[in-house]
């Protein structure tokens, strides 16, 4: 059973905080360690669940006059927030909200503002990945170059699950400003507290507390937006239970439908303007892409032909004719990007032989097992517009900016499998294994 969301209150500054309990690999236990570490460490008091959490926090803001601070898990936890937070904010009540999984989207003024803003995330140890642009630049009330800011080393993900989507205004275009200046601050002492993180692997306690500061000041909202988008597992399970909950899905969902089969991409929705949420499956390859691209392209024309249809349903029909609809069969196919991994001895075959040839045979001979790799990144279509298909960008013009390279996504998952694969056959002591061959 699930423990509901905690409240707290810390006496030293007077905020009241409500926190979920979290599994030992969340990243919300990095929150819990540090309070451990501290006398002056919030006291939690249970609460029923989240929405009672975010009330709680609202009243110890009204009553005491100081800030409530209320902690949930993302995805649902988070998203069942949101009205307490709409109704604290409409008051002009102080309530600051702290989930995990957070994917961020700002947007910058200038090329230069870019790159500083490069160098901040790079300090946090996140690297830029892909390079998208709008199809129709000059239509646009805001043509933009975005890439995305997230960890990409084994293992960072996991530990610090941030994506920050940034997207600069293209050079010479400047029809949302009124002025040639920027919108962000970031000050000298910021950037050489992010160099100096970034080359030493972090900074002594009081550096980076300054470091921090710094940051969050530069990133506050002003005439940029700043989105935050929490995951959930099921999104189509959270779009029932906030319905029922009276709250609307605005704009339907994006991405791949729900249907039968494994998930893959990103699929995501909004409840309001500022309340976007996701869920992630599985990595596709170039192979994989482009039947996505095929299925797409089939599911517009067929709601050319049958417009009653809705576009996740039209899209569901589509899939279930034209992708697997097992992970086994997506990884046999080459469609989907998987890790490999050496099985324990105890629960292979007993049969005498050793380990077969081949990826199919050491698969289903249990030497190996596949598990799927998360796409990570962005929505392969426009989200707002998916009827148009996105354009390629070459990622020279912001590797330049930034100065340092630009990740392909792509390439990033291949080189996941690839590494797997080389460690599963030192693990079983035999030669390399090759990927499964793309479809004809």
């Amino acid at each position: 059973m699930r423990p509901g969301p905690n409240c707290s209150s810390r006496r030293s500054s007077g905020t009241a905080s409500t926190s979920s309990s979290a599994s030992p690999a969340t990243p919300a236990n990095v929150l819990y360690d540090v309070f451990a570490r501290h006398t002056d460490a919030p006291r939690h008091i249970l609460a029923r669940d989240e929405r009672h959490a975010g009330y709680m926090a609202d009243g110890y803001a009204r009553t005491h006059r100081r800030i409530g601070v209320c902690e949930a898990s993302s995805g649902g936890g988070a998203v069942y927030l949101a009205g307490d937070l709409g109704e604290a904010y409409a008051s002009s009540v102080p309530v600051l909200a702290i989930t995990t999984w957070r994917h961020a989207a700002i947007r910058v003024a200038t090329p230069g503002e870019l790159r500083r803003a490069g160098q901040i995330f790079a300090a946090l140890g996140m690297c830029p990945v892909g390079a998208y642009a709008p199809g129709d630049a000059a239509a646009r009330p805001a043509p933009v170059v975005s890439t995305l800011f997230r960890p990409v080393a084994p293992g960072d993900l996991a530990r610090a699950p941030f994506r920050v989507f940034t997207s600069v205004l293209v050079p010479g275009d400047r029809r949302p400003f009124t002025a040639e200046r920027p919108q962000r601050d970031f000050p000298p002492e910021l950037l050489r507290l992010a160099a100096r993180a970034e080359a030493e692997l972090g900074l002594p306690p009081e550096g980076a507390r300054r470091f921090l500061d710094l940051a969050t000041a530069a990133f506050r909202p002003s005439g940029a937006p700043v989105d935050l988008t929490p995951r959930v597992l099921d999104l189509d399970e959270l779009h029932r239970r906030m319905a029922d909950r009276g709250v609307a899905m605005t704009g339907g969902i994006q991405g791949p439908p729900h249907w039968d089969g494994p998930d893959v991409l990103p699929r995501r929705t909004s409840f309001g303007p500022r309340c976007a949420v996701e869920a992630r499956g599985i990595a596709l390859t170039p192979a994989g892409r482009a039947r996505y691209d095929a299925m797409t392209a089939e599911t517009d024309r067929l709601l050319a032909i049958d417009p009653v249809l809705s576009r996740q349903e039209a899209a569901a029909k589509i899939w279930a004719m034209c992708l697997p609809a097992t992970e086994a069969a997506l990884a046999r196919q080459d469609l989907a990007y998987f890790t490999y991994h050496a099985t324990d001895p105890a629960t292979r075959r007993r049969d005498g032989l050793g380990p077969p040839a081949g990826l199919a045979g050491l698969l289903h001979g249990g030497w190996i097992t596949a598990e799927p790799i998360v796409y990570e990144d962005v929505l392969p279509r426009p989200v707002a517009d998916p009827g148009t298909a996105e354009p390629p960008l070459d990622a020279d013009w912001p590797a330049g900016v930034l100065d340092r390279p630009v990740a392909d996504p792509m390439e990033h998952y291949a080189r996941q499998r690839r590494d797997s694969l080389d460690e599963a056959a030192r693990a079983l002591g035999i030669a390399p294994i090759a990927p499964p061959p793309p479809p004809d």
